[in-house]
C-alpha cells in the first residue's frame, strides 16, 4: 500500500507506533507457545478429560480459549468459564 501510495497518514502513524513499541516485530513471528494461566492449569488438572481435550487443541484454538477466558470482566464470569 505504501508503494502504491494508498496508505493514509493514520495507517503510517499506527505502523510507526508499532515499530516503536516492538509490536511490529512480534506480529511477524508466530506464537509457538501458549502460556496457560495457573488458575486454568489447576482447573484442567482437576478434570482429566478437559485437560486431555485442551492439550489436543491446536495452538491457535488454545489461544482463542485463553483469550475468551481472559475477556471476562468479572471474577464470577471467569469462574463459570473454567
Amino acid at each position: 500500500m505504501i508503494k502504491a501510495r494508498r496508505m493514509r497518514r493514520a495507517g503510517l502513524v499506527r505502523i510507526e507506533n508499532a515499530k516503536k513499541s516492538g509490536a511490529w516485530d512480534r506480529a511477524e513471528e508466530p506464537e509457538r507457545t501458549t502460556r496457560v494461566l495457573p488458575e486454568l492449569k489447576k482447573a484442567l488438572a482437576a478434570n482429566k478429560a478437559a485437560e486431555g481435550n485442551f492439550d489436543n487443541l491446536a495452538p491457535f484454538y488454545r489461544r482463542q480459549y485463553i483469550g475468551w477466558f481472559l475477556g471476562a470482566r468479572r471474577e464470577e464470569t471467569r469462574s463459570r468459564r473454567l
